[in-house]
């Protein structure tokens, strides 16, 4: 079986990577160190600026003017209305140049998957590592079938699982992981000789190669990638934190807002009673 995972940050902090669930060797990038000045500079950096009004209408003449003490963000809104300002007039649209050629374009089409399909599963995580994975598959044409599967693997860190391939066939993981608890500890997971193949499919058709299809490329996976995995996945929980940590002791201040409008005289509508006369030829 031939899949490839791809592997990406929540929080654009984690370069991304392509997994080889097969016998190719993996490739990896790890998480870069938390740098607490890098993302300070980071953090400041996208927080929006104020929005810069053109000169002509900053030096428009004020006709009448209005204060809410109070707006959406607690500083004071002042809205204006002005004379209609003299405006430059709008640039010339630029001339769109194809991005690819057309050998460009069917070399991507080539290579793109024939089929891209959604993998949505419920996890539950039980204690000692192992997950129980339930989904449907099918259409409303030929009907839906449930899934239930049992991995040897703790699959908390499924968010970082992006899309993989299998063979010409992509799926896309969007995946919800919670740990068991209430009744769901009732059910006893199989013992670890009965998950010797990866996993254990306990509710569904075994046989059925394009419902398991994506189960059995998640369980190469986290054979391979388990441990890089949970290295994304604490980086990722690790920035948040500082995040939340450098927005509350650097809370952004609010500013005064200020919208100004201006009355807009339409051009004059021809109607067919003031529109001259077309000659006619006789």
């Amino acid at each position: 079986m031939k899949a490839a995972a791809r592997f990406s940050s929540l929080l654009s902090i984690l370069v991304p990577v392509i997994v080889c669930a097969d016998d190719t060797a993996a490739v990896f990038a790890d998480p870069p160190p938390l740098d607490a000045a890098t993302l300070s500079e980071d953090l400041k950096a996208s927080r929006p600026s104020p929005t810069e009004l053109p000169e002509a209408v900053k030096a428009a003449r004020v006709i009448a003017q209005v204060t809410v003490p109070r707006g959406a963000n607690g500083a004071p809104l002042i809205i204006s209305r002005i004379e209609p300002p003299a405006l430059p007039k709008s640039p010339p649209q630029p001339r769109i140049v194809p991005a690819f050629t057309e050998e460009q374009r069917n070399a991507i089409r080539a290579d793109a998957p024939r089929s891209v399909q959604l993998f949505s599963p419920t996890i539950t995580v039980y204690p000692g590592g192992i997950s129980m994975v339930t989904w449907s598959t099918g259409d409303t044409a030929s009907g839906y079938q449930d899934y239930e599967a049992w991995l040897p693997h703790d699959l908390t860190t499924i968010n970082i699982v992006g899309d993989f391939e299998v063979g010409r066939t992509q799926y896309t993981v969007i995946g919800l992981a919670q740990p068991a608890a209430g009744r769901a500890l009732e059910r006893k997971p199989p013992p670890p000789a009965d998950l010797h193949a990866g996993y254990l499919i306990t509710k569904g058709d075994p046989a059925n190669a394009a419902a398991t299809e994506p189960l059995r490329a998640l369980s190469v996976i986290y054979q391979k990638e388990s441990a890089q995995l949970a290295a994304t996945h604490a980086a990722q929980l690790a920035r948040q934190q500082a995040v939340a940590k450098w927005e509350r002791e650097n809370p952004q201040q609010p500013r005064p807002a200020e919208i100004r409008f201006w009355h807009i005289t339409p051009p004059p509508e021809t109607s067919r009673e003031t529109a001259p006369a077309t000659p006619s030829a006789e």
